[in-house]
Protein backbone atom coordinates (compact mmCIF):
# COMPACT_ATOMS: atom_id res chain seq x y z
CA UNK A 1 0.00 0.00 0.00
CA UNK A 2 3.24 2.46 0.21
CA UNK A 3 3.38 4.87 -2.95
CA UNK A 4 6.62 4.31 -4.43
CA UNK A 5 8.71 7.75 -4.98
CA UNK A 6 9.39 9.85 -7.82
CA UNK A 7 12.86 8.32 -9.36
CA UNK A 8 14.01 11.87 -8.82
CA UNK A 9 13.79 11.40 -5.70
CA UNK A 10 15.73 8.25 -5.47
CA UNK A 11 18.14 10.22 -7.82
CA UNK A 12 18.72 13.07 -5.53
CA UNK A 13 19.05 10.98 -2.15
CA UNK A 14 21.03 8.36 -3.68
CA UNK A 15 23.39 8.60 -0.84
CA UNK A 16 21.63 7.28 1.76
CA UNK A 17 22.15 4.01 3.52
CA UNK A 18 21.61 1.90 6.75
CA UNK A 19 23.10 -0.14 8.76
CA UNK A 20 19.76 -1.97 9.03
CA UNK A 21 20.01 -3.71 5.71
CA UNK A 22 21.82 -7.38 5.85
CA UNK A 23 22.75 -9.69 3.81
CA UNK A 24 20.29 -12.56 3.52
CA UNK A 25 23.37 -14.61 3.29
CA UNK A 26 24.16 -13.91 6.88
CA UNK A 27 20.93 -15.73 8.55
CA UNK A 28 19.67 -17.71 5.26
CA UNK A 29 17.25 -19.76 7.03
CA UNK A 30 15.26 -17.04 8.98
CA UNK A 31 15.79 -14.31 6.42
CA UNK A 32 13.96 -16.54 3.34
CA UNK A 33 11.11 -17.92 5.49
CA UNK A 34 10.21 -13.99 5.71
CA UNK A 35 10.84 -12.88 2.66
CA UNK A 36 8.72 -16.27 1.03
CA UNK A 37 5.84 -14.67 2.98
CA UNK A 38 5.97 -11.40 2.43
CA UNK A 39 6.30 -12.15 -1.35
CA UNK A 40 3.43 -14.47 -0.89
CA UNK A 41 1.28 -11.88 0.88
CA UNK A 42 2.14 -10.01 -1.49
CA UNK A 43 1.82 -10.97 -5.07
CA UNK A 44 -0.72 -13.99 -4.30
CA UNK A 45 1.45 -16.51 -6.61
CA UNK A 46 0.73 -19.83 -6.40
CA UNK A 47 4.68 -21.08 -8.04
CA UNK A 48 6.68 -19.24 -5.72
CA UNK A 49 10.65 -19.65 -6.24
CA UNK A 50 12.14 -22.38 -4.47
CA UNK A 51 13.68 -21.43 -0.93
CA UNK A 52 16.89 -23.14 -2.39
CA UNK A 53 17.04 -21.20 -5.22
CA UNK A 54 16.71 -17.72 -2.89
CA UNK A 55 19.41 -19.43 -0.66
CA UNK A 56 22.18 -19.84 -3.06
CA UNK A 57 21.12 -17.08 -5.10
CA UNK A 58 22.12 -15.13 -1.67
CA UNK A 59 25.27 -17.13 -1.26
CA UNK A 60 26.41 -16.20 -5.11
CA UNK A 61 25.09 -12.35 -4.96
CA UNK A 62 25.21 -11.48 -1.25
CA UNK A 63 25.80 -7.54 -2.17
CA UNK A 64 21.71 -7.90 -3.99
CA UNK A 65 20.30 -10.40 -1.89
CA UNK A 66 19.27 -8.37 1.68
CA UNK A 67 17.27 -7.77 4.34
CA UNK A 68 16.18 -5.10 6.32
CA UNK A 69 15.33 -4.73 9.75
CA UNK A 70 13.55 -1.97 11.72
CA UNK A 71 15.04 0.09 14.75
CA UNK A 72 13.07 -2.32 16.81
CA UNK A 73 14.17 -5.78 15.05
CA UNK A 74 11.02 -6.52 13.06
CA UNK A 75 11.37 -7.11 9.27
CA UNK A 76 11.09 -4.09 7.37
CA UNK A 77 11.70 -4.81 3.61
CA UNK A 78 14.13 -7.28 1.24
CA UNK A 79 15.61 -7.01 -1.97
CA UNK A 80 16.21 -10.51 -4.01
CA UNK A 81 18.03 -10.31 -7.09
CA UNK A 82 19.50 -13.72 -8.95
CA UNK A 83 22.32 -14.17 -11.15
CA UNK A 84 21.29 -16.15 -14.41
CA UNK A 85 22.49 -17.80 -16.81
CA UNK A 86 22.25 -16.01 -20.32
CA UNK A 87 20.33 -18.75 -21.66
CA UNK A 88 17.53 -18.36 -19.01
CA UNK A 89 17.35 -15.18 -19.43
CA UNK A 90 16.48 -15.88 -23.17
CA UNK A 91 13.74 -18.31 -21.68
CA UNK A 92 11.88 -16.00 -19.37
CA UNK A 93 12.08 -13.51 -22.08
CA UNK A 94 10.25 -15.65 -24.75
CA UNK A 95 7.79 -17.33 -22.28
CA UNK A 96 8.73 -21.05 -22.05
CA UNK A 97 9.68 -20.56 -18.51
CA UNK A 98 7.89 -18.43 -15.51
CA UNK A 99 10.21 -17.16 -12.56
CA UNK A 100 8.69 -20.12 -10.46
CA UNK A 101 10.88 -22.46 -12.34
CA UNK A 102 13.68 -21.39 -11.87
CA UNK A 103 15.82 -23.92 -10.10
CA UNK A 104 19.87 -23.07 -8.44
CA UNK A 105 20.72 -24.70 -12.17
CA UNK A 106 19.69 -21.45 -13.50
CA UNK A 107 22.02 -19.60 -11.57
CA UNK A 108 25.51 -18.59 -12.42
CA UNK A 109 28.88 -16.78 -10.80
CA UNK A 110 28.28 -13.25 -12.79
CA UNK A 111 31.93 -12.61 -12.67
CA UNK A 112 32.43 -15.22 -15.11
CA UNK A 113 29.79 -13.88 -17.30
CA UNK A 114 30.53 -12.41 -20.43
CA UNK A 115 27.14 -10.36 -20.02
CA UNK A 116 25.71 -10.95 -16.74
CA UNK A 117 22.18 -10.97 -16.35
CA UNK A 118 20.50 -10.18 -13.21
CA UNK A 119 16.81 -11.16 -12.19
CA UNK A 120 15.22 -8.94 -10.04
CA UNK A 121 12.80 -11.19 -8.43
CA UNK A 122 11.15 -9.58 -4.93
CA UNK A 123 11.76 -6.25 -4.01
CA UNK A 124 9.61 -4.73 -0.74
CA UNK A 125 9.91 -2.16 1.87
CA UNK A 126 7.54 -1.12 4.38
CA UNK A 127 7.81 2.62 4.04
CA UNK A 128 9.59 5.33 1.53
CA UNK A 129 12.48 5.37 3.94
CA UNK A 130 13.24 2.18 3.69
CA UNK A 131 12.72 1.63 -0.32
CA UNK A 132 15.46 4.48 -0.76
CA UNK A 133 17.83 2.15 1.59
CA UNK A 134 17.25 -0.63 -0.17
CA UNK A 135 17.51 0.83 -3.79
CA UNK A 136 20.77 2.64 -2.89
CA UNK A 137 22.34 -0.46 -1.93
CA UNK A 138 21.08 -2.03 -5.09
CA UNK A 139 22.33 1.03 -7.12
CA UNK A 140 25.96 0.83 -5.15
CA UNK A 141 26.61 -2.57 -6.80
CA UNK A 142 25.70 -1.07 -10.24
CA UNK A 143 27.56 1.91 -10.63
CA UNK A 144 30.70 0.57 -11.40
CA UNK A 145 29.54 -2.56 -13.03
CA UNK A 146 29.12 -2.44 -17.23
CA UNK A 147 27.83 -3.97 -19.50
CA UNK A 148 25.03 -6.14 -17.48
CA UNK A 149 20.90 -6.47 -18.28
CA UNK A 150 19.03 -6.33 -15.23
CA UNK A 151 15.76 -7.99 -16.24
CA UNK A 152 12.28 -9.21 -14.11
CA UNK A 153 8.63 -8.75 -13.72
CA UNK A 154 6.89 -5.95 -12.45
CA UNK A 155 3.36 -5.56 -11.52
CA UNK A 156 2.65 -2.58 -9.78
CA UNK A 157 1.70 0.94 -12.11
CA UNK A 158 4.40 3.08 -9.50
CA UNK A 159 6.65 0.23 -10.06
CA UNK A 160 6.86 0.00 -13.98
CA UNK A 161 6.41 4.03 -13.97
CA UNK A 162 10.04 3.74 -11.36
CA UNK A 163 11.77 1.17 -13.62
CA UNK A 164 11.29 2.93 -16.81
CA UNK A 165 12.50 6.51 -15.30
CA UNK A 166 15.83 4.61 -14.03
CA UNK A 167 16.78 3.05 -16.92
CA UNK A 168 14.71 -0.23 -17.66
CA UNK A 169 11.95 -1.01 -20.72
CA UNK A 170 9.04 -2.69 -21.18
CA UNK A 171 9.09 -6.22 -23.50
CA UNK A 172 5.89 -7.84 -23.17
CA UNK A 173 2.63 -7.73 -21.05
CA UNK A 174 1.16 -10.33 -19.47
CA UNK A 175 -1.95 -11.91 -21.68
CA UNK A 176 -4.05 -11.94 -18.17
CA UNK A 177 -4.50 -9.81 -15.73
CA UNK A 178 -3.37 -10.52 -11.67
CA UNK A 179 -5.76 -9.53 -9.21
CA UNK A 180 -4.26 -8.46 -5.64
CA UNK A 181 -6.39 -7.42 -2.70
CA UNK A 182 -8.96 -7.00 -5.49
CA UNK A 183 -7.37 -4.86 -7.81
CA UNK A 184 -6.03 -6.02 -11.15
CA UNK A 185 -2.69 -5.50 -12.20
CA UNK A 186 -0.93 -6.81 -15.56
CA UNK A 187 2.53 -7.87 -14.85
CA UNK A 188 5.03 -6.64 -17.48
CA UNK A 189 8.46 -7.92 -18.07
CA UNK A 190 11.16 -5.35 -18.30
CA UNK A 191 15.10 -5.26 -18.81
CA UNK A 192 17.95 -2.60 -19.17
CA UNK A 193 20.35 -0.72 -17.16
CA UNK A 194 20.23 1.56 -14.23
CA UNK A 195 22.46 3.83 -15.87
CA UNK A 196 19.95 6.77 -15.22
CA UNK A 197 20.02 6.03 -11.38
CA UNK A 198 22.34 8.74 -11.12
CA UNK A 199 21.87 11.45 -13.31
CA UNK A 200 19.07 13.22 -12.15
CA UNK A 201 16.32 15.16 -14.13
Amino acid sequence: SVELPWASTLQIRSDLTSPRIQSIAAHIDHSVTKIQRYHRYLYKTDRPLSEWVIAEAAKLLPELNLIEYDGNGYYSGHSVVLPIKYATYERLRNKEIIEGEITRDDLVNYTFEEKPVFYGYSLYADCNDNIHFIMNSVNKFFQNLNGYLFTGLAVRPDAIQLLKDLGLKKVWEADETQVIDGVEFRPVFMEGDFSKFGQGN
